[in-house]
């Protein structure tokens, strides 16, 4: 067994070497190695907070160092993120700690140079951070000058979203927005309402001791506030909730499957929106959910098991190639197409520290794979695209580039859901065949 900080060190490391992601890495560490709740808990904070705050830390080792921080060893860096991470973030570790136990951690791991240059980079942030309250401050680009790198110091997040989301929403929206995805994100839970009612259901979770309380989003969500090992709530087990963002529950609420339905939900892993149409349908009629990894079907036919949801079938299918025997076969067809994801930075670290240029064939993939969802959509149909992402380029320029190659289909509605309101940042436009 390792203790918290050498284990998140090795983890961190492993993921930038391998391009791998923390949840992945961090549930895997955690089955392995014995750790008490506390050492949990640290090793957690460390491997998600640092990759989190990456790009605000790195613009302080260069800022103290004066150093190109690119040519630093992978070691070397992660070694001086997590000093800083500590020192900045975290109150709760004083700072002879922070600088001590990273020091004791680098004597096992890199040469006497780095190290000092660790310990110079760490003392100097305590000399030029530390403010006189003992909280710390960050250095970042001036805020008149420069609002974009402000902004992308201040929020961790790469410069190109702040710009692209100043064009779209405007500069105070878009600190907004940074400010709400700085915030723990709640867990939501899906009521089955197959099985029970958001009443009983919320009976049920405070006799078991947890604190939850009434979705004012929509119906049937139940928000866990203080979030939690959700996977020791019985009722998860037994099938009476998912968890399901209510931004994906309004979403299917635009769908609008209704009892004996064809609904077909392409890209649809994990499986929620077919579970909550299927429920919506009452488990009558008949979703079919695709999706291209046939490895990843388990995931829907086992919860709609868990659920006792019957009307479900999955099927691997590579979403952008049309299937001829299914054309115009389903009253409803659900494109929740593969985005770059910014709707959930609250909840996906990774993706703060994504390049511009791993999203920008996004588009074209998705709009191919609206294109090929409405060959499947009767006449009189309803069509519905969505993306849990704020960036207009895959959201709402997709939809009007669609309907003007798609004369037969028109807009009913478009909605973007922001974070600062309380749920995942999501876009869905509501389409029909005429």
């Amino acid at each position: 067994m390792s203790d918290a900080r050498t284990a998140a060190y090795f983890s961190l490391v492993a993921c930038e070497e391998s391009a791998g992601y923390t949840n992945i890495q961090l549930n895997h560490t955690i089955k392995r190695d014995d750790f008490d709740p506390r050492e949990r808990a640290l090793y957690t904070v460390l491997v998600y907070g640092v990759t989190e705050r990456k790009i605000s830390l790195d613009y302080q080792i260069y800022k103290l160092s004066g150093k190109d921080i690119s040519k630093f060893q992978t070691s070397v860096l992660y070694l001086i993120r997590m000093g800083l991470y500590q020192l900045i973030y975290m109150d709760s570790i004083p700072d002879h700690a922070a600088v001590s136990t990273v020091m004791e951690l680098a004597k096992k791991q890199v040469n006497p140079g780095a190290r000092g240059l660790i310990n110079a980079i760490l003392r100097e942030a305590q000399r030029k951070l530390k403010k006189e309250d003992g909280s710390y401050r960050l250095i970042a680009p001036d805020r008149s000058r420069d609002l974009c790198g402000y902004l992308s110091i201040t929020y961790s997040v790469p410069r190109y979203l702040c710009k692209a989301w100043i064009k779209a929403y405007g500069e105070e929206k878009t600190e907004s927005i940074l400010k709400a995805f700085d915030k723990p994100a709640p867990i939501t839970l899906r009521v089955n309402l197959l099985k029970t009612d958001r009443a009983a259901l919320l009976s049920e979770l405070a006799d078991a001791g947890i604190t939850a309380l009434p979705s004012k989003h929509t119906k049937d969500g139940i928000i866990l506030p203080d979030g939690g090992a959700i996977s020791d709530i019985d009722a998860l087990k037994s099938g009476k909730c998912f968890v399901q963002d209510d931004a994906s529950r309004l979403c299917v609420e635009a769908l609008g499957p209704r009892e004996g339905e064809t609904v077909f939900d392409l890209c649809a892993c994990p499986g929620g929106k077919s579970f909550a149409a299927a429920i919506a349908m009452k488990n009558c009629g008949s979703v079919r959910s695709f999706d291209l990894h046939e490895s990843k079907l388990s995931l829907i036919t086992d919860g709609a098991e868990r659920l006792g949801i019957s009307i479900i079938s999955a099927r691997a299918a590579d979403s952008t190639q049309p299937i001829p025997e299914l054309f115009e076969a389903a009253d409803r067809v659900l494109c929740d197409v593969p985005c770059s994801g910014f709707g959930t930075l609250a909840k996906k670290p990774d993706l703060r520290n994504k390049p511009a240029d791993s999203i920008r064939d996004l588009p074209s993939l998705q709009l191919k794979i609206l294109e090929n969802g409405s060959k499947y959509v009767k006449k009189g149909g309803i069509l519905v695209y969505s993306t849990c992402t704020l960036m207009p380029t895959e959201n709402e320029l997709n939809v009007t580039a669609f309907l003007t190659l798609h004369p037969e289909f028109s807009l009913i509605t478009a909605s973007t859901l922001f974070p600062d309101n309380g749920t995942d940042g999501f876009f869905f436009a509501k389409m029909q065949r005429l």
